[in-house]
């Protein structure tokens, strides 16, 4: 997209980013089973694609409580309910949206660093990988 609209320029590339190794970080404690499930297919997937190593722990590990949290109030939300009863016997919007909503959000971020969302994902080069490439995808890259 940036070569066709002619914003590429050499000065913005840089050829000297670091490369850190090529490395599943351990698991640290504080994430239960649901955070630890979703560390362990997180990982394995961002191995396999090249993109994880031991300095992006504090990332992953924010990404993985955050979808936790994300999931497990989607789960007590489910038993109940959208609106719960204030103390004084009205109905309220139930605290746990807001709770799910920020946890949402901010795996959304993490996600983003991490390169997990399909915008992120199409901005990533993988040098050495072989592509089929199509009829645009030549035309950006002459």
């Amino acid at each position: 997209r940036s070569k066709l609209h002619g914003t590429v320029q050499p000065c913005r590339i840089n050829q000297d980013a670091p490369t850190p190794q090529l490395e599943i970080p351990e698991c640290p404690e504080g994430l239960d089973k649901i955070g630890q499930d979703e560390w362990n297919r997180i990982t394995t997937q961002l191995y396999e694609l090249k993109m994880i190593a031991d300095i992006d722990l504090a990332v992953v590990f924010g990404y993985c409580h955050c979808w936790e949290q994300f999931i497990k109030t989607a789960q007590q939300l489910k038993k109940t309910g959208y609106l719960v009863k204030a103390p004084s016997g009205y109905p309220i919007i139930n605290p746990l949206i807001s709770i799910n909503n920020e946890a949402k959000r901010q795996m959304l971020k993490f996600a983003q660093e991490l390169g997990l969302s399909v915008i992120q994902r199409s901005r990533i080069k993988v040098k050495g990988e072989e592509r089929i490439k199509d009829a645009l995808e030549d035309f950006l890259n002459d």
